[in-house]
């Protein structure tokens, strides 16, 4: 398998010298060297505000975040004027929410495994309608179907989910809100570090991510705004950097996207971002693919031996190394359990309902603990944690 792990210092310089196993990836990933350096760089050597000013610091900071904007947009293969920085994947997906002109009359459908980030900003702007899933932990498209009606104005739904990481029928759902006339809004936040997206085969019309799940800071979220759907959206925050003109009796906004990014950018993020999609690039999808689909089979195939674990939903074929397990002892404090793997054996994982209430309600289930990995993670890790399975056995 490939060493990844190397790129990642917190693995040398951890909190404990035992060194710790990160299962907690699907809630942010940890950052590589590369990263790092690129943000302590900036911070020593090129602190600056960007745009309107003349001194060079500035200039080329304004110039370094276009380029971040133009790498990213190659990233997806899309445009640099269809991407735009937000704070964050759920502020990106809550922009598009509120600029959006519906009426508390149109229909929006999610799906009952959504993150509360894709859920809970729809709720204030229109009628919501939930999809569920099929026998596979997918979204039922059959039902999918039969929610649209003439009122239908959007489907927004994850391309992975976040608590089991089944891979959605993407192009699917796509097809058939192309066949009704809807748009159509990806939250992407999981995806992008696992797999390579093309916006030109996607062709959905809105794309959320964020940087801190792929080895990049947190603090920045990036959202694909399709050219031909731009003039739906409507700025609602104002202030400095997105205007071209202000007097009394007239004011004049900047061009997609820059009249939807007021005030100061988040520049130290943005440029950590481009070194995150650097890193990325220079190992590669297939490098990468490689080494987390031998860590899902291998992740899959231990868990699949323990007679006293149940996962959330079963793992179809299209999957990323995403496992929640299932508490079925009530007595349980799954914070509790999650705080032992963390104090008494340097695992971290993550318990709840992960922003995924709906689907733990409908199931009646309390929560479960989340194990997600990355490319830094080994068979060793798994192995180590399935032996501290079976010795926390009587708390499943």
């Amino acid at each position: 398998m490939k060493n990844f792990r190397e790129d990642f210092p917190i693995f040398k310089k951890g909190f404990d010298p035992n060194g710790i196993i990160y299962f907690d990836s699907a809630s942010t990933t940890l950052k590589p060297q590369k990263v790092i350096s690129r943000i302590t760089q900036f911070y020593e050597y090129e602190t600056s505000n960007v745009s309107r000013g003349n001194h060079f610091l500035s200039e080329r900071n304004t110039q370094a975040i276009e380029d971040v904007r133009a790498k990213t947009a190659s990233f997806i293969k899309a445009q640099s004027n269809e991407i735009l920085f937000t704070s964050n994947c759920t502020d990106a997906i809550n922009l598009v929410a509120n600029c959006l002109d519906f009426s508390d009359k149109d229909e929006v459908i999610v799906s009952i495994m959504e993150h509360h980030s894709n859920y809970l900003p729809w709720l204030q702007k229109a009628n919501v309608k939930i999809v569920q899933l099929d026998k596979n932990g997918l979204i039922d498209l059959k039902h999918l179907e039969e929610l649209i009606t003439d009122k239908t104005k959007l489907i927004a739904f994850s391309y992975a989910s976040n608590i089991t990481g089944n891979i959605q029928p993407v192009e699917e759902i796509i097809k058939l809100a192309k066949k009704n006339n809807i748009l159509t809004l990806i939250d992407a936040a999981q995806i992008m570090s696992h797999n390579p997206i093309d916006m030109r085969k996607l062709d959905c019309d809105f794309l959320a991510f964020s940087a801190h799940k792929m080895f990049g800071p947190s603090g920045l979220g990036i959202l694909y705004v399709k050219k031909e759907r731009q003039d739906l959206l409507r700025p609602i925050k104002f202030g400095g950097g997105m205007v071209n003109k202000v007097e009394l009796d007239e004011i004049t906004l900047q061009d997609f996207p820059y009249s939807f990014e007021a005030g100061t950018p988040n520049i130290e993020g943005i440029l950590g971002f481009g070194a995150a999609i650097d890193y990325i690039v220079e190992k590669g999808f297939d490098s990468m693919q490689e080494h987390l689909n031998l860590l899902e089979k291998y992740f899959r195939n231990a868990l699949s031996k323990l007679d006293f674990i149940d996962l959330l939903l079963i793992a179809p074929t299209k999957h990323l190394p995403i496992f929640t397990i299932v508490i079925k002892n009530p007595k349980v404090d799954i914070k509790d359990l999650t705080q032992m793997f963390s104090d008494s054996y340097n695992i971290m994982v993550r318990g709840g309902f992960h922003c995924c209430q709906l689907l733990f309600n409908q199931l009646n289930l309390t929560g479960g603990i989340r194990a997600s990995l990355h490319i830094y993670n080994t068979k060793e890790d798994i192995d180590k944690f399935i032996q501290v399975l079976g010795k926390l056995r009587a708390f499943f």
